[in-house]
């Protein structure tokens, strides 16, 4: 699954594209992270390659666990936020619970002039995002 958002002026003429693609490729472990897996680890690495058009100035991954709820239906309870501005990241441990079930949305985003390090939560009017969501995987 993928999304592309972005906020920006319309350009006065010509077409109008995203500013950044999702990510490609997206891993676990080194292993296709849009096949379920089983037994990654407490720790697994969640690695990707650049969007096949723009330059992410960070990305964003959020961590869902699974939860049954009532009547049967499934719930995500998101359970972390990860910022980074390099193409992998190692989920930190306490996150990933055995017996749970998890996925992750990978955001590639673009922000002119934003400080991942420092201000990892600033945005500005011209924003673009564009997310890829994995499989589910247990730890």
């Amino acid at each position: 699954m993928a999304s592309i958002l972005t906020e920006q002026p319309l350009p006065a003429a010509g077409p109008i594209s995203p500013a950044v693609t999702p990510v490609r490729a997206p891993r676990l472990n080194g292993a296709n992270a849009f096949v379920a897996a089983a037994g990654v680890g407490p720790t697994p690495v969640l690695s990707w390659e650049a969007p096949a058009q723009g330059e992410p100035t960070s990305y964003l991954v959020l961590l869902y666990r699974l939860d049954l709820a009532s009547g049967g239906t499934t719930r995500l309870r998101r359970v972390a936020s990860l910022h980074t501005t390099q193409p992998a990241i190692r989920i930190p441990w306490g996150v990933l619970e055995y017996g749970s079930t998890y996925t992750a949305r990978i955001s590639a985003l673009r922000v002119p002039g934003a400080q991942v390090e420092t201000a990892p939560f600033r945005s500005s009017y011209d924003y673009a995002r564009a997310d890829a969501v994995t499989a589910t995987f247990t730890p």
